[in-house]
């Protein structure tokens, strides 16, 4: 099969559709959603509160300069956050006036988007520019049982703003598993209406099938967390080498140099030590750092295995963002916690900065790492007799990707099973073949510059989720309309005709048997897996909760129950409430 290459040319503007926190996101801007009084004291004030530093006083000010009652929908107001990402924060009004929805939510994306341009431009921020956008007017103050009505003049909107801004992308941040895909699927209508075409290729229809399985496994590089706010690789070469008095003229920036310098350092017992650098640099919160819009992208795909080189957590972090319940495999004793069914895992080759302990990174703990951690060797041994990998942020010459293909390459024969890989560099024709020869199939990703190829990233990212995330999702959400056929339409009206018993019987969950609570959760997440979200916000996350209060289940299903639960509900604090439940069953 031919290597698929993504679109050469300048990089246009793209609307992508994220799932994840956007208060825990890279992102240029930030667009904050209120009404027409901007209100606080919602759930998306309390956590714009605690995700960004000033934004209580600022917003208290804001509404100090204005008189609610006359603002329209598409007033927009910058608050200003400094020179890190986000650099400012929009103010979006959304919800005011007797315009028809579908009106008030293409105000406010344009007069979110225009906000954030003008105000970047005047503080001299470089372009290209990320700005994330909330899906306007989804939840109960808006339209919640009527979301493609105001999804789709959102993404509109976004659609024709970024065709005569080719230096900006839009990201519609999407909390809930439900709007993320609703959103996904009025980009989709939209794009058919306008005849707008994504840009890049498709993805390789095999690690599309291999991903939509839940058959992948992500192999995340340092080159995923590029743009994140994390110093780099260079500040930690910088830091050692100013220590060792190596001159500035024999300094390099390739990785395979920094592990030979981290060695000298290491030879030499300087302090602090390699861990407590490597610590320092790393740490996400220390650095400001949040996830980037790639790392949400490989969140949202059904992968259970993430699997990085790299120190920091920011992949941890976007997973906590979708309510996914991550468990981190750093020590070779963590190995044995990933035989459980449920959650998902994070398997830290190299160490992890908020655990320096287990840290690899000179010469020697490269060269002898499989040999010194023979339960991490058998884990990814494990892995390739049933799942296909996919490598993205890695260089062809990296040593980390290396080392790692040096001993998959010749298991792969075996397995039968193809690998893919993301690359920024340009191997020639006889190049990749030589990698497909090998089972490693290639898609490059070119662009003129570091940023172009992060953008580029992301598309295909976001092309990859969309294409797993297809029908029948949505085949019971109660406000998409879709031309079923009517034997169809028939069944799928006393499908959700039922639905009403199912809810009642999940609430007397505590009656029922063991076998009773977990038929009805099978039932409950079948009907869920389709669409269908629950009367009011918070109900389908209740009804796991409740089932999982069953005094006979084993510790794995009240587990596995309140992980669907966390996964469903549409509050951050009871997210946290769930989490904290959680913790307390693996206790």
């Amino acid at each position: 099969m031919a290597t698929r290459t993504l679109h050469h040319g300048a990089v246009q503007g793209a609307v992508l559709v994220v799932h994840g926190d956007i208060t825990m996101l890279t992102a240029h801007a930030v667009a904050y959603s209120t009404d027409w009084s901007l209100s606080e004291g919602g759930q998306l004030t309390r956590a714009f509160e605690s995700g960004f530093a000033g934004f209580e006083d600022r917003y208290a000010e804001l509404r100090g300069r204005h008189r609610p009652r006359s603002l329209e929908p598409g007033a927009a107001f910058w608050i200003p956050l400094g020179d890190h990402m986000p650099h400012g924060i929009v103010v979006t009004v959304a919800a005011a006036g007797r315009r028809p929805r579908a009106e008030r939510a293409r105000l406010a994306t344009l007069g979110a988007l225009r906000c954030a341009c003008d105000s970047l431009a005047r503080e001299g921020v470089k372009k290209p520019w990320t700005i994330a956008l909330p899906c306007f007017l989804a939840g109960d103050g808006g339209a919640r049982h009527d979301r493609v009505t105001v999804a789709e003049p959102q993404v509109e909107a976004a659609l024709g703003f970024v065709r005569d801004e080719p230096d900006v992308d839009v990201a519609f941040v999407a909390y809930t598993e439900a709007n993320y895909q609703v959103w996904l699927e009025a980009r989709r209508r939209v794009r058919a209406r306008l005849g707008v075409v994504a840009e890049g290729s498709e993805p390789d229809e095999r690690l599309v099938a291999a991903v939509a399985r839940g058959e992948c496994v992500v192999f995340a590089g340092s080159g995923l967390s590029l743009g994140s706010g994390l110093p780099g690789w260079s500040a930690l070469i910088d830091e050692l080498a100013d220590t060792l008095g190596v001159p500035s003229e024999d300094r390099r920036g390739d990785l395979d140099y920094l592990l030979d310098l981290a060695q000298w350092y290491r030879n030499e017992g300087l302090r602090p030590s390699i861990e407590e650098r490597v610590r320092r640099t790393f740490t996400a919160e220390s650095a400001g750092a949040r996830p980037t819009v790639a790392h949400y992208l490989l969140a949202s795909l059904p992968a259970r295995y993430y699997v990085t080189t790299n120190y920091d957590d920011l992949l941890e972090t976007a997973l906590r963002g979708l309510r996914r319940h991550a468990l981190g495999v750093v020590a070779e004793t963590d190995v044995a916690r990933t035989g459980s069914p449920d959650g998902c895992y994070v398997v830290k080759f190299h160490g992890c900065a908020q655990s320096p302990s287990d840290i690899v990174l000179s010469r020697d703990d490269y060269d002898g790492f499989f040999r010194r951690r023979p339960a991490m060797a058998l884990l990814l041994e494990g892995l390739l007799l049933n799942q296909s990998f996919l490598f993205v942020g890695y260089g062809l010459r990296d040593p980390d990707f290396r080392q790692i293909w040096s001993r998959i390459a010749a298991m792969l024969e075996g397995a039968k099973r193809p690998a893919f890989a993301t690359t920024f560099e340009s191997p020639p024709r006889h190049g990749q073949t030589q990698w497909a020869r090998h089972g490693l199939h290639l898609s490059p990703i070119d662009g003129a510059t570091a940023a172009d190829k992060a953008r580029k990233l992301d598309r295909f990212l976001d092309r990859l989720a969309d294409l797993v995330a297809r029908d029948p999702h949505l085949v019971l959400a109660d406000d998409v309309d879709v031309a079923f056929s009517q034997p169809f339409a028939d069944l799928r009206k006393r499908m959700l005709d039922m639905l009403g018993d199912l809810a009642t019987s999940c609430s007397h969950a505590p009656s029922a048997s063991r076998t009773e609570v977990l038929a009805l959760a099978d039932t409950l997440r079948f009907f869920v897996d389709h669409g269908w979200r629950g009367a009011m916000p918070g109900h389908v996350a209740g009804l796991f909760g409740s089932l999982a209060l069953h005094r006979e289940l084993t510790k794995e299903e009240r587990r596995d129950l309140l992980v669907s639960a966390m996964r469903h509900t549409e509050s951050r604090e009871e997210a946290e409430k769930l989490r904290r439940r959680i913790e307390d069953v693996d206790k």
